[in-house]
């Protein structure tokens, strides 16, 4: 049986708009099909069993494709396992599932000592201040 991922790039060949001329996959381009959810890729998606199985749900009579889930195989760097592509140039905190807790809306800072100040922004810290709780 051949890895899934060769699976997806074998589909994206069937597409010269995802490829350079010397071969190179333009992953950028896949991932913006993707996502505004382009006919002729989806097309070519849904003529694959195993994707289809994956990625589509049949809902009375209608094929409804998981965007974001497919995405996610796209950026995946076992895809390519030599691009960095994978994080979108995002640097950040993420929680256990890979979602960055900037977006989540969940973030907390917890600082033990209720008696102290935090400060921030010192430009020298052996200025004294006078600080009242």
């Amino acid at each position: 049986m051949t890895n899934f991922y060769d699976e997806v790039i074998r589909v994206f060949k069937q597409d010269s708009r995802f490829f350079t001329e010397n071969g190179t996959f333009l992953r950028n381009a896949a991932y913006e099909a993707v996502m505004q959810m382009d006919e002729r890729l989806i097309k070519f998606l849904m003529k694959n069993e195993e994707i289809k199985r994956k990625f589509f749900k049949e809902i009375d009579g209608v094929y409804v494709f998981d965007k974001i889930k497919f995405g996610y195989v796209v950026n995946n760097k076992q895809l390519l396992p030599d691009s960095y592509t994978r994080f979108k140039n995002k640097i950040g905190l993420v929680d256990e599932y890979g979602k960055f807790i900037a977006n989540t809306g969940k973030v907390e800072l917890v600082f033990p000592y209720k008696d102290c100040v935090l400060r921030g922004a010192d430009k020298r810290g052996s200025e004294k201040r006078r600080d009242f709780l």
